[in-house]
């Protein structure tokens, strides 16, 4: 962050009491987690190392920096709080807490955290804020052998729980289970034991999720409390895994405390309950969703730069939220992978009936979860209402489009569709009947938002009453018009204003015709005209707001008993939510095909376990859409027990990464149901896509890019089955060369031959190339380039065999290096490759000498006849030709 000084800051008189910091530094102890916001009343304020974060994060500069009694601080508005408050919790991660003065003393008045956010839940509700992802947090209970958990998410109201193993102390299992989930909070028992001291470290330095620690007291299962939450229906989930899930249920009953989840009545009974299936989806570790660029990182970044920009071009927000969720389980299950391809499939072919759908009757749909949570709250309003009975009346027209469906996979739009949105409209019926009848339609056209006076007898003599007075007002009208000589509705017109009430307006031409007349009353003198009114007008203006006020006043407990009523529905507007997402997703899947300028296919999905993985034609989904950028196409075969393993050698900017991270995203996209970039493609499920790309950012955290690398290939070796996808890209850079050289031989070589799964290992040792004569599944391959005497041309494409020079000083000149660098790095270069090819003669000539001995030694020697067979083997031992040959190839 850019340095500040007192001098370069601004100073203001006194924002705050001289005792203020003292307070705030015994505050900052107490919570050194948190950033601490002092509500002000028209202004909030923030100190020290926060006001530094907000600079920095949200204000994206550091002249809001000011400067008291040698205390730096930031103050903003009531409107820019509520916006910042929601960034260090959903951004950043940030646990937050508000303080404002009360009696003398600071209280804290609000609190929460990434996975608690009720505190600030009903005032997002109210306005606006749109929440992109769920408020996920999971408690976490190791009970040997097994990893208990529960979580919750308040956004969806859904409850889970789940047991495992995680056998090594990588807890790669736990990694994917929070990947899966989308958790933004994690709590944890008050423990010092070393598993749960493994765990904090796992969480911190890999997936970067704020940590909560609560004492022990507070995992105690409560059957009953758990029942008043959860549907119904579910209860029976709770009798069934009371003895098998006993610690996840304490988990649970952590969470259920910390989220205060019973304190609120529209709560009760409004939670599912779910036991959640950790196996049905593919693992994906931390290292693997930002090699593959997954998520977007930052606000700024292109939007197709992310697998999920690229492919989000959904309608709704649910959709969108549904959408996040797929990439971060993709499915093992081939029925139903194909089930999202064959509907994906159908909306190519019909791309006119997808268009409509998006371009009309999805373009204004709301997001559904959220006003069902208004309703079960009971803060929705009549323009809430209005806005479920516009959807409900669209359903309709979508129905009738959908049945237009002809051609392939007709039957299964119908029953994915089709049937499921016929029993929406069937429910949804009566809630539409009772808006026809309790509120005003028509005025609602207007954007005035009533009930129907016919609706309440109380209502209806209100609303009489006011149309009457109405009524009076024409004359009045009349006979200013008569007594002005001003044309009525064209130079005198009757007008409401709230400040003001009903009143006349003239154009400020004709107020010469106000000259004698004393009955009038000028109001206020605007650009629009002369606002006049007279003692009966006044008087029937005010009798009239005087009656609209009581309306609104009975309105809004009329209202409140409708929203009660309405909110019976929640079940089928939370069905129809669910559905809106899951055809928006599909429609987002076509419209990706649809509209790109290259092909996109649907791939052959085989098993687990079986098949191969064939592309051809492959392309890297995010890189091709960028400008000015001509994508080169590559082909990848994994075949069973013959190409398993792929040695990717090449120059630097030639293409490696981008083409192993490309295979990656190809196998990803198709196993959440997706067409992918290519021109034919076979799939074979994997369970699991592991990486180790890049030094990702653990250097933030005070680890080398070497211990990086170390640690993320450890996790590999020790999770990685026949069945997953590993891509490993210049491992061994952090190192000595020989040391590199030897760790890369060795990793690759368990790889190849201790797990078996598909990999590519691209790399700069030319020398692993040797892996290929000694187990037959591995395969060389390199990224070509074609060379002239002083200039390289980077080809990018995919060749058999193994890369048979270095590029490093070209790729320099492509960079521009200043022309001395070059000269000078030639030179060097040149004296170190002389000097290594002396190396390996000497080498080579002492290896001869070596073999030489032991011929002379066999033949004139009396040894035992142990010695001579040992001798024998030596010489006749493949290893020792190898290096002969790999020595003689190397100085050729």
């Amino acid at each position: 962050m850019q340095q500040y000084s007192k001098k370069s800051t601004q100073a203001l008189n006194s924002p705050f009491d001289s005792s203020f910091l003292t307070v705030f530094k015994t505050l900052r102890q107490q919570k050194e987690d948190a950033i601490l916001f002092f509500d002000r009343g028209d202004v909030f304020t923030v100190h020290d190392s926060d006001a530094q974060f907000v600079a920095e994060y949200l204000f994206n500069t550091t002249s809001v920096l000011k400067f008291y009694n040698d205390c730096v601080y930031v103050s903003f508005s009531r409107a820019q709080a509520d916006g910042f408050i929601r960034d260090c919790l959903l951004t950043h991660g940030k646990r937050v807490r508000v303080y404002n003065k009360a009696g003398g003393e600071y209280k804290c008045i609000k609190e929460a955290s990434p996975g608690n956010m009720v505190a600030f839940e009903n005032d997002w509700l109210n306005s606006e804020t749109e929440i992109n992802d769920g408020a996920v947090v999971i408690s976490l209970l190791f009970n040997e052998p097994y990893w208990n958990a529960a979580f919750v998410d308040t956004t969806t109201r859904k409850l889970g729980i789940v047991k495992y193993l995680d056998p090594n102390d990588s807890f790669t299992t736990t990694e994917a289970l929070l990947i899966q989930l989308g958790v933004k909070e994690v709590v944890l028992p008050l423990d010092s034991s070393l598993e749960y001291r493994k765990m904090k470290k796992m969480i911190e330095e890999r997936l970067a999720i704020l940590l909560t620690e609560r004492k022990k007291k507070f995992y105690d299962f409560n059957e009953e409390e758990l029942t008043r939450l959860i549907k119904e229906e579910d209860i029976p989930v709770i009798k069934a895994s009371s003895e098998e899930y006993s610690y996840s249920l304490d988990c649970l009953n952590c969470l259920v405390d910390y989220l205060h989840l019973i304190a609120d009545q529209f709560n009760h009974k409004n939670f599912k309950l779910e036991i959640y299936p950790i196996n049905k989806f593919m693992r994906l570790d931390s290292a693997a969703m930002h090699a593959l660029n997954l998520f977007p990182t930052n606000k700024d970044e292109i939007k197709t730069s992310s697998l999920f920009g690229l492919i989000n071009s959904c309608c709704t927000q649910q959709g969108s939220i549904l959408l996040s969720q797929w990439i971060r389980q993709p499915l093992i299950d081939c029925i139903e992978i194909e089930k999202r391809q064959n509907l994906t499939e159908a909306f190519v072919r019909n791309f006119e009936i997808k268009d409509a759908l998006r371009n009309k009757e999805f373009k204004t749909t709301p997001n559904l979860q959220r006003m069902v949570k208004k309703l079960l709250k009971g803060s929705a309003n009549i323009q809430d209402l209005i806005r479920l009975y516009q959807v409900a009346l669209s359903l309709l027209p979508i129905r009738d489009r959908l049945m237009t469906f002809e051609g392939i996979h007709k039957e299964l739009i119908f029953n994915e569709f089709v049937s499921p949105l016929v029993t929406i409209i069937e429910n949804v019926q009566k809630f539409a009947e009772l808006i026809e009848q309790t509120v005003d339609l028509e005025k609602a056209d207007r954007h005035e938002y009533v009930l129907k006076s016919t609706f309440d007898d109380e209502l209806n003599e209100i609303q009489e009453e006011i149309n009457s007075l109405e009524l009076q007002m024409e004359p009045e009208l009349e006979n200013a018009s008569k007594d002005l000589h001003l044309e009525i509705y064209k130079k005198i017109k009757l007008e409401f204003n709230p400040i003001y009430g009903h009143f006349f307006r003239i154009s400020r031409n004709d107020w010469t015709n106000l000259d004698g007349k004393s009955s009038y009353t000028e109001l206020a003198t605007q650009k629009n005209g002369i606002y006049l009114t007279t003692e009966t007008l006044k008087s029937l203006s005010d009798q009239i707001i005087e009656l609209k006020d009581n309306f609104q006043s009975k309105q809004r407990k009329l209202v409140k008993e409708l929203v009660k009523v309405v909110s019976t529905y929640h079940s089928v507007f939370e069905n129809l939510n669910n559905w809106f997402a899951y055809i928006d997703v599909i429609l987002s899947f076509a419209t990706l095909v649809t509209n790109s300028s290259s092909f996109y296919v649907k791939p052959k999905i085989t098993g687990l376990g079986f098949g191969n993985i064939e592309i051809y034609g492959g392309r890297h989904p995010c890189l091709e859409v960028q400008e000015n950028v001509s994508f080169i196409a590559n082909d990848v075969q994994f075949i069973k027990d013959e190409s398993v393993f792929h040695i990717i050698t090449g120059p630097n900017m030639g293409g490696k990464s981008t083409f192993i991270r490309q295979t990656a995203l190809i196998v990803l996209m198709a196993q959440i149901g997706s067409f992918v970039p290519c021109q034919s493609a076979t799939i074979s499920i994997r369970d699991s896509i592991l990486a180790r790309v890049g030094a990702s950012d653990h250097q933030l955290k005070g680890i080398s890019t070497f211990m990086s690398e170390m640690l993320e290939t450890s996790i590999i070796l020790k999770t990685a089955t026949k069945n997953s996808i590993v891509i490993i890209d210049e491992l061994g850079r952090g190192t000595s060369t020989y040391d590199g050289f030897g760790l890369a031989w060795s990793i690759a070589s368990y790889i190849a031959t201790q797990i078996g799964c598909f990999c590519f290992f691209a790399t700069h040792f030319h020398e692993l190339a040797v892996l290929q004569k000694e187990i037959n599944t591995v395969k060389n391959f390199h990224v070509s380039a074609f060379t002239e005497t002083s200039k390289i041309t980077l080809l990018y494409k995919l060749k058999p065999g193994v890369c048979d020079q270095s590029f490093g000083i070209h790729v320099a000149k492509l960079a521009k290096f200043p022309t001395p660098v070059l000269a000078l790095a030639k030179r060097k270069a040149s004296l170190v490759e002389n000097n290594e090819k002396k190396i390996k003669v000497s080498n080579l000539i002492d290896l001869i000498a070596k073999i030489d001995c032991c011929h002379s030694y066999l033949q004139k020697s009396e040894s035992t006849e142990e010695n001579t067979k040992v001798i024998q083997e030596l010489c006749e031992d493949n290893c020792i030709k190898e290096e002969i040959d790999l020595f003689v190839n190397q100085l050729i």
